[in-house]
């Protein structure tokens, strides 16, 4: 018995070997990494099939009439003899990976193999693998409901069917003498060598699924801190500068020895290569980048031979497309100097990075698109002027002109400024706080020729604020605002205080009425909602809001205070930004406001 066990763990030595060298081979990798699917339940038939068959010649050939021992098995039994060895090894692990259908398959050949080989016991052997097969697929079926094939419940498993095989061999062949006799000579080298080989076997898998994991789990790691780095740059879109900065970052993480980005028609970054490089790579490659761009599919070149080496460096390139709203607009370029076989998490690394900056370059659209709607708020606020206030206005005018001609002059020229700030902030972003003021003067001046002596109007500005740039049309409404709603029933004493100050490279502007102030629960909706008003919409500082928070992001506030007839204060906090007269609206916006 001790040679026999001897014996058998040589050879399970050596069929472990074989296992731990499949496991390095990247497609037996797939099985596991991918799931069942009939490739993969082919690989697992094929192998395992294959090992219980090598089992079987390099296993014990065992005389039972006189208990000899030989080795290599080649040729049929003489109908007294018996095979020891490792084939239920390959057996209960197939079934553990594959289930049922394929356990019983693998138990199907290898048994079938034994029983053409004949000898003592042919049947019940072969009966007794395809009971291994089945059971242990069911088992593995079950095992993987509950979590997963583990090293130690391979064990248990392979000591219960190497039981259950044993027992066959006992009450199954004829004579029963020879067969007590066979199972007392392999009962304990078998179901100890073939339990602790299913164990061995399972804790190799496990170890290899744990360095993949890893390893994913490390370029997961890398694909985000480089996505992490480069959104700023991509997000403000495809131009060559921060292009250029985020093919350095991706040069640095990426393992490339070389990386490229291109629009849809030729390289606008390139980093890691000189100029002639960069000319060559534009030459060979545009094909390869045309049919990424067309298919949305990654492309791969690979240098053919020794002439190509001479006119182009690089072994290998990869084009990965970057794609926005569904269609390829640009394109990644990888390059490698060695031909280099990538593996699963380097692929993986390489799908995720480009949808990654496809995603930022998404984001970066719609960016893009924000501050343009933004744009388009504003001028469509400010086309929106009240017919009635116009009407009023020239009403108020043409009855002045019989009384006092210098205050009409003086009026029109006023409407002449209100209208003239309307359509100049209808075409930017930002204006210089003075020339606000200015519109909110021109208004008042306006209100206060219909009602004389109802409003007042007290203006403070910290010297040095007038070029402050501000969005336009955003203390007019505010003005407004307090006239229409906290002076309504008032026939004189409404005041309205604008302060503006620095404070800590913010701008605060606060906006302050003496008038009717407002309950709780109305000042709790102000500014988050349209809100429903007798005058008007209602909707003036919710837009007010919403466009300063478009413009800035998270860099400004709104606060609103009010008590019931004690008037109404708001204060608008934002980032301070100076310029011309008018200054560069998107140069602006993207210096002052935070990605959000």
């Amino acid at each position: 018995m001790w040679e026999l066990l001897r014996q058998l763990a040589e050879n399970m030595a050596m069929i472990v070997t074989i296992a731990f060298l499949l496991t390095r081979i990247k497609s037996f990798h797939l099985i596991f990494q991918k799931g069942l699917n009939q490739q993969s339940k082919l690989i697992i038939f094929s192998v395992f099939s294959l090992f219980g068959i090598v089992s079987h010649y390099i296993g014990i050939h065992i005389m039972t009439d006189h208990l000899a021992l030989t080795a290599w098995n080649w040729g049929t039994s003489n109908g007294h003899s018996s095979i020891a060895n490792t084939s239920p090894v390959a057996t209960i692990m197939g079934g553990l990976l594959g289930g049922p259908v394929i356990g019983l398959g693998i138990a199907l050949v290898i048994g079938g193999y034994r029983f053409l080989y004949g000898g003592f016991a042919d049947w019940a052997t072969l009966g007794s693998f395809l009971i291994l097969g089945l059971l242990a697929g069911w088992a593995g079926a079950y095992l993987k409901r509950k979590g997963k094939v583990t090293p130690l419940s391979a064990l248990w498993v392979a000591l219960f069917l190497e039981l259950i095989h044993m027992a066959i061999l006992l009450f199954l062949p004829e004579p029963d003498i020879l067969a007590f006799q066979l199972v007392r000579l392999i009962a304990i080298p078998m179901i100890v060598i073939n339990s602790l080989g299913v164990w061995i076997f399972a804790q190799i898998l496990e170890t290899v699924l744990k360095e993949d994991a890893k390893a994913r789990a490390f370029e997961t790691h890398k694909a985000l801190f480089i996505a992490d780095k480069t959104l700023p740059y991509f997000r403000q879109g495809l131009h060559a500068s921060s292009c250029r900065e985020a093919a350095k970052i991706i040069h640095r993480q990426s393992g490339a020895d070389a990386i490229g980005i291109t629009n849809r028609l030729e390289i606008i970054a390139y980093v890691g290569g000189g100029e002639e490089e960069l000319y060559v790579s534009q030459r060979m490659h545009q094909s390869l980048i045309r049919n990424a761009l067309v298919s949305g599919q990654r492309v791969v070149f690979k240098r053919r031979n020794k002439q190509e080496e001479q006119t182009f460096p690089f072994a290998m390139v990869i084009v990965l497309p970057l794609v926005v709203s569904g269609e390829p607009i640009a394109a990644l370029l990888l390059y490698y100097r060695k031909e280099h076989s990538m593996s699963a998490a380097e692929e993986e690394l390489a799908e995720g990075l480009s949808k990654l900056f496809s995603t930022q370059l998404e984001l970066g659209e719609v960016e893009r698109q924000k501050k343009l709607l933004a744009d388009a708020e504003i001028k469509a606020l400010q086309a929106q002027v009240n017919p009635h206030f116009l009407f009023n206005s020239i009403n108020t005018l043409v009855s002045i002109c019989r009384t006092d001609a210098m205050l009409a002059r003086k009026l029109l020229l006023d409407l002449g400024t209100f209208f003239r700030s309307n359509l100049q902030g209808a075409r930017q972003l930002f204006i210089p706080l003075s020339k606000e003021l200015e519109h909110v003067q021109a208004y008042l001046a306006l209100e206060q020729a219909r009602f004389p002596g109802r409003y007042r109007l007290n203006i403070q500005v910290e010297p040095g604020l007038e070029e402050t740039l501000i969005p336009p049309f955003t203390l007019q409404p505010l003005v407004e605002n307090s006239i229409s709603h906290g002076f309504a029933g008032r026939r004189k004493g409404g005041m309205v205080n604008i302060q503006v100050y620095n404070d800590q490279g913010h701008v605060v502007i606060e906006v302050k009425d003496n008038g009717k102030g407002m309950d709780k629960e109305r000042l709790n909706l102000l500014g988050k909602k349209a809100v429903d008003s007798h005058k008007g919409t209602g909707t003036a500082l919710h837009n007010i809001h919403e466009r300063l928070h478009g413009l800035y992001g998270a860099n400004v506030s709104m606060k609103i205070s009010s008590e019931k007839d004690k008037g109404t204060q708001i204060e608008l906090r934002f980032l301070r930004t100076d310029g011309g007269e008018y200054g560069d609206a998107e140069s602006l916006l993207d210096r002052g406001r935070a990605i959000c």
